[in-house]
């Protein structure tokens, strides 16, 4: 039974490794800790006792006790004992040493005595614990310290004012010596401080006045005498009268009262009539009168600051300066010179940024009622470009059309065009903009450039990838050197081509020549200007191929074909790749269902991956249905002209390989003038001469 459940469990985690594979499919840390070897000295305290524990070793003990160090010295004209670490404890312990022995200082000393046997060797091999001494309470506050600090007379004390803080005494711990014994600390002097007449004493030894009036120490004991005054209260304004505040003495005994009359009356007479805050004056009249409790520097009055007016401001929704660095580091630490950054480009219509013009602020004042001026924010100060379009009250500014998105000199502005003035090499690195890009020289060999509308190249290009949405024109010439490459949405025009691999979604027209390049259009090719001259690799039209002359002297291979449209045969092949991909998927699913029948048996685990490989299966074959479906309708795109044709006005030359729809035709013999085209009715390739 268990080989059963042990060949079923191989056979699901073979089933789980297969999904696994489908779907595409820690590294635990290791933590190191270092212990620092204990390193001891010779005790530094006062010398106390010898032991001799044999003729060899002795231990010297500390005044306190609390601390061995082992000496060995070495016999005189004999050999050095061969004893071992353990038989040195024994010694050590036999002496009465059992407390703190330092065991690795012990084996340390073995190995120095071997190494060294003829050395004298001193090594601490035991530490006790010294006691912390008692500490005697002590007066850590006292009323009169301060007071007398500033006045020479009587301490004056408020209800509830503490008078004076005693530190409780410190019991000390007791130590232990290497023998084991206890070391006790002696006995600190004793201090008795009593609580005398209106004053409150709790445990944390903190004395308190029970009524306001005079604080007296003396032999011990704190007193308060009962003392009449009426309450004192003052009035603070700031430097910049934006505070006022209020302190009050409370009366003590039978002294007046403040009211809270009085206290508005001495505000008008200081003046303050702005930003009071009743509320604080009526809650420190409370604790001075009824808690008899002094108030210091209570805010009472709040001015307010002018708040000056914000700036105006650009929030940007697209920023000009995106470009952080301009060269990018590849994976291995390297700089990618191809792929600078040197521009910013935006499509047409987007939201660039949105101008908040300056506000007016809000006006401030004193607590004394002085009006504080506010002023108005700064004016932003940016322009906008002619292709920047205004909405909103000019307030909100959006792209006119795609291109170049800059803002230099205050001034915001998307230019249509990117002008390179020289070759697109690594000055400039590689080029991908949104609008029309035009290269005043040369773009070399390994850079690209891309562009969402035209490309004109007033050079040549050489061995570089170059791609528009719209058309390529390059008046000099295209240098394939069978690794560029040129694509284009619609045209692809260029004096000649040469080693080149051009696509275009519409015509490719070479002024002089195409030789041996790959050259696909999806409606014409036109080569009559200059020699007219396609020689060697395949030329591909979706419709029709103009030209003087289709192939060489000494039997180039050149081919040419017209009638298919090359994008969707490209697509029709990748689409039956992913097929035969996804069927691959679906049949090793197949192939372990029907080597694995459902059984009763299965674990909860096993049924719910055996679901997933059901589902998985069905999802495969509901993706395949779909790629046939796409595949069938493609099929229907591949030919996009019944008539396509190739047209030569001088000579076709032999070897030449004619390709229409499925069928091809080899040119044995030159023809001259001569109209290639493709009959449907007979399923042939034709050719008239004319």
């Amino acid at each position: 039974m268990e080989k059963a459940d042990s060949s079923s469990q191989q056979r699901f985690d073979r089933l789980e490794e297969l999904l696994n594979s489908i779907d595409e499919n820690i590294q635990e840390l290791d933590f190191a800790a270092s212990i620092d070897e204990l390193q001891t000295n010779s005790p530094s305290e006062e010398k106390g006792r010898d032991i001799v524990l044999s003729p060899c070793f002795r231990l010297q003990l500390n005044a306190s006790n609390t601390k061995a160090v082992l000496h060995y010295f070495p016999p005189s004209g004999e050999p050095p004992p061969a004893l071992k670490a353990s038989e040195i404890a024994a010694l050590i312990v036999g002496a009465g040493v059992v407390y703190g022995l330092l065991e690795k200082n012990i084996q340390k000393a073995c190995a120095l005595i071997r190494d060294n046997p003829q050395s004298e060797v001193e090594v601490a091999i035991a530490a006790g614990r010294d006691f912390l001494p008692i500490l005697p309470p002590k007066i850590g506050y006292w009323i009169g310290d301060e007071a007398e600090a500033s006045s020479n007379s009587a301490v004056f004390a408020r209800k509830n004012d503490l008078l004076l803080l005693v530190h409780p005494a410190n019991p000390g711990v007791p130590g232990i010596n290497v023998f084991g014994e206890e070391i006790l600390p002696p006995p600190a002097e004793a201090m008795e401080i009593r609580a005398g007449e209106n004053v409150v004493a709790n445990d944390q030894g903190e004395y308190y006045a029970a009524i306001p009036g005079f604080a007296i120490f003396e032999n011990g004991v704190v007193t308060v005498r009962q003392a009449d005054r009426d309450a004192v209260c003052t009035i603070r304004i700031s430097d910049d009268e934006m505070e006022a505040y209020l302190s009050i003495e409370p009366a003590s005994g039978q002294g007046h009262m403040l009211s809270y009359r009085e206290v508005r009356a001495l505000l008008v007479k200081e003046g303050i009539c702005a930003g009071l805050d009743d509320d604080a004056i009526r809650t420190a009249l409370f604790s001075a009168n009824e808690k008899e409790q002094p108030v210091k520097d209570v805010l009472i009055a709040r001015g307010k600051l002018p708040l000056d007016g914000a700036n105006g401001e650009i929030l940007w929704h697209r920023r000009p300066d995106e470009i952080v660095e301009r060269y990018s580091i590849k994976e291995d630490g390297s700089i990618d010179f191809y792929n600078l950054r040197d521009f910013v480009a935006v499509p047409e219509g987007i939201h660039l940024v949105t101008i908040v013009p300056p506000a007016k602020g809000r006006d401030g004042y004193t607590v004394k009622g002085e009006k504080l001026e506010s002023a108005w924010g700064r004016k932003i100060e940016i322009r906008a470009g002619e292709n920047i379009v205004k909405k909103e009250n000019d307030c909100e500014w959006f792209a006119g059309c795609a291109g170049r998105y800059f803002y230099e000199n205050n001034l915001l502005d998307v230019l249509p065009v990117l002008l390179v003035s020289g070759d697109v090499d690594f000055s400039t690195g590689h080029i991908d903009f949104i609008g029309d890009v035009i290269v005043n020289g040369n773009v070399l060999d390994g850079f690209h450039v891309k562009a969402s509308g035209n490309i004109t190249v007033r050079g040549t290009v050489e061995a570089a990838y170059v791609e528009a949405g719209k058309c390529i024109e390059v008046k000099n010439g295209i240098f394939g050197k069978e690794k560029g490459k040129i694509v284009a949405r619609c045209d692809v025009v260029s004096t000649f081509l040469q080693n080149a691999n051009v696509e275009a979604g519409r015509d490719v027209i070479a002024g002089n020549q195409i030789l041996n390049s790959i050259v696909h259009a999806g409606a014409r090719v036109q080569v009559q200007t200059g020699k007219g001259i396609i020689i060697g690799g395949e030329t591909l039209a979706g419709h029709c191929i103009y030209a003087c002359v289709i192939g060489g002297e000494y039997g180039v291979r050149t081919l040419v074909e017209a009638g298919m449209s090359f994008a969707v045969f490209k697509k029709i092949t990748l689409l039956e790749d992913k097929k035969k991909i996804l069927i691959s998927h679906r049949e090793r699913l197949e192939h372990f269902f029907q080597a694995n029948k459902p059984s009763p048996s299965l674990s909860a685990e096993e049924k719910k991956l055996l679901e997933a490989a059901q589902k998985k299966r069905d999802q495969l074959s509901a993706a395949i249905n779909q790629l046939k479906d796409e595949l069938r309708e493609l099929s229907r795109q591949l030919y996009p002209t019944n008539r396509p044709e190739i047209e030569c006005v001088k000579t076709v030359m032999p070897d030449v390989i004619v390709k229409m729809r499925d069928r091809r035709y080899k040119i044995k013999s030159p023809i001259h003038n001569c109209l290639i085209s493709y009959d449907e009715e007979n399923d042939k390739i034709q050719i008239a001469s004319r």
